[in-house]
C-alpha cells in the first residue's frame, strides 16, 4: 500500500507538471495569435516566435499524456483480465503487479465462486505452491467442502479492517478479515495471501481461508473450545457450531463467548439509573440489581482497564448490550455505553 501511495503521488506530480507546461504553452500561443496582425502590418516577427514557442511547449505534454493513457489502458486491461491470461491467482500475481486489498478481493471472489460451483480444482489452484505442498492439504480441503454451505459468492462481503499486512520470506502479503450476511446468518472470513515475492515465487497465492459464524469465530479465537484448544495454525476451515456447542454474541462487530447468567435483563435507561448509584461494578453486582457479566472481561492493556458486557432489552427487535469499562477487575466504573451488533452509542452514554 505504501508503494501504491507513492505511485499515485508520482503520477499526480507528473500530471501537474505536464499541465503547467501545457498551460504555459497555450498562454504564449494565444498571445502570439492575438498579435498575429502585427506580422503583416508592422512586419513584427515576435508573434510568430511566441506561437512557435507555445506550440513547442504544448506538443510534448500532449504526446506524453497520450503515451501514459495508452500504458494505463494496457495495464488496466492486463489487471482486469489477468486470470483470463494467466489462468490462476498465483500465476496472475507473479506476472501482473497488484496491490494489497485489490488482491484480497480478487482472491476471495475466485475462492467463493469455486466453492459455490463445487469446483475443487479451481479452489485448490488459488493457493500458493507452498500451501498446496503441506501434508494435510488434501484432507483440510475435503473437510472444507464437506462443511461449506454454499451461496457465498452472491454476497458482498465488506472489509472489516481486522488483520493487516504481513511479510512472508521477504515478500508482500496480508491477512484480512471480511464480514457479511448469508441467508440471515452472519459470517466472518479470514483470508491470508502473498501477492508478490520474486525471490520465493512458491509463496505467491492464498495461504489461509477461514469461514466462520459468530459462534465459530468466538470459539475459534477463544481457545476454549474443541476446534482450536492449542491455538494451532489452522489454515483452511469452515466452522459453524450450533448454539448447544458454542453460545456467542456479535457486539460492535466483534465476537464474544456468551453465558446466560440468569440475572435481570434491564433496558438501557434502567441500567443508566441503576449504575448511577454505584462507584464500582462489584458494588452494583453485590446489591443484586444486576448479575454477573455475560462474558469474560476484555482487558485493555493500553488503558489498563477491563470491559464487561451485559445483555439489555432489545430495541425494535435488535439486540442491545451494555459495555461497562472499569479500572481493574470489577473496579471503579470509568464509563458504560449501549452497544449494538454493529457499533456503540457514545452520544448517549449510560454512564460517563
Amino acid at each position: 500500500m505504501a508503494f501504491a501511495s507513492m505511485f499515485i503521488l508520482a503520477a499526480v506530480t507528473i500530471f501537474v507538471i505536464l499541465l503547467l507546461i501545457f498551460l504555459f504553452g497555450l498562454i504564449v500561443f494565444i498571445i502570439g495569435i492575438a498579435n498575429s496582425r502585427k506580422i503583416k502590418r508592422d512586419k513584427k516577427k515576435w508573434p510568430v516566435v511566441l506561437m512557435v514557442i507555445g506550440a513547442l511547449n504544448m506538443i510534448p505534454p500532449v504526446i506524453i499524456a497520450a503515451v501514459l493513457i495508452i500504458l494505463a489502458s494496457v495495464y488496466n486491461y492486463r489487471a482486469e483480465h489477468m486470470l483470463d491470461i494467466y489462468g490462476t491467482i498465483p500465476e496472475a500475481w507473479k506476472n501482473v503487479e497488484t496491490f494489497d486489498q485489490n488482491a484480497g478481493k480478487q482472491a476471495l471472489s475466485m475462492l467463493l465462486k469455486a466453492a459455490d460451483d463445487n469446483d475443487r480444482d479451481a479452489f485448490i489452484e488459488c493457493f500458493s505452491e507452498e500451501t498446496r505442498s503441506r501434508d494435510d492439504f488434501e484432507d483440510v480441503v475435503d473437510a472444507f467442502f464437506e462443511a461449506y454451505p454454499g451461496g457465498f459468492s452472491e454476497t458482498e462481503f465488506s472489509y472489516n479492517a481486522h488483520g493487516g499486512q504481513n511479510s512472508i520470506n521477504g515478500g508482500k502479503g496480508a491477512v484480512h478479515g471480511y464480514e457479511g450476511e448469508v441467508d440471515g446468518e452472519f459470517y466472518y472470513i479470514t483470508l491470508g495471501y502473498c501477492y508478490w515475492n520474486d525471490d520465493h515465487p512458491e509463496d505467491v497465492g492464498v495461504n489461509k481461508l477461514l469461514i466462520m459464524t459468530v459462534a465459530g469465530d468466538a470459539g475459534y479465537h477463544s481457545g476454549l473450545t474443541d476446534i482450536n484448544p492449542d491455538n494451532e495454525d489452522i489454515y483452511i476451515l469452515c466452522y459453524f457450531p450450533g448454539p448447544d456447542e458454542v453460545n456467542a454474541r456479535r457486539i460492535k462487530r466483534y465476537t464474544y463467548l456468551w453465558e446466560e447468567t440468569g440475572g435481570p435483563v434491564l433496558t438501557a435507561d434502567e441500567m443508566r439509573e441503576y449504575l448511577s448509584g454505584f462507584e464500582t461494578l462489584q458494588e452494583a453486582i453485590d446489591e443484586g440489581g444486576i448479575g454477573r457479566p455475560n462474558c469474560n472481561p476484555v482487558y485493555r492493556s493500553g488503558v489498563a482497564s477491563n470491559d464487561y458486557y451485559y445483555e439489555l432489552q432489545p430495541v425494535n427487535g435488535e439486540p442491545r448490550y451494555a459495555m461497562i469499562r472499569t479500572s481493574g477487575p470489577y473496579g471503579s466504573i470509568i464509563e458504560a455505553v449501549e452497544c449494538t451488533p454493529d457499533g456503540a452509542d457514545y452520544d448517549n452514554m449510560i454512564k460517563d
